[in-house]
């Protein structure tokens, strides 16, 4: 990508009651590389990651996917490891966690360095 400077990247995924927010930074610091936010809506509270609809294509239970904007290298997760969160070098999937806990917030952070 033109204009992005080399660093250490660290990209964090909030899971919260209202939004879903996913953003990515400079480990040295800074403003966002890139950040977005889409609601959430969880209107179900603690059944808000089953599925609603058991039957036909629609069964639920999918994973959380975040497409990162570079290449990284490998990954060091540094917060969220109990979600069991798959880095690889363009996306962050995150298996679904089946339950809800409406009074936690849902996270990933981890660290890695951009690769051309």
């Amino acid at each position: 990508m033109s204009g992005v400077p080399k660093a250490d990247w660290v990209v964090g995924v909030d899971i919260g009651g209202t939004n879903l927010n996913v953003g990515v930074v400079p480990l040295a610091g800074g403003l966002p590389i890139t950040f977005r936010t889409e609601p959430t809506e969880p209107q179900r509270g603690a059944k808000t990651f089953q599925p609603i609809n058991t039957n036909g294509s629609q069964r639920g239970g999918r994973p959380i996917v975040c497409y990162l904007p570079s290449r990284i290298g490998p990954a060091k997760v540094l917060e969220g490891p109990d979600l069991n969160p798959v880095v690889t070098d363009d996306f962050l999937l995150i298996p679904n966690p089946k339950t809800c806990d409406p009074g936690r917030t849902y996270q990933v952070k981890f660290q890695a360095k951009r690769v051309k």
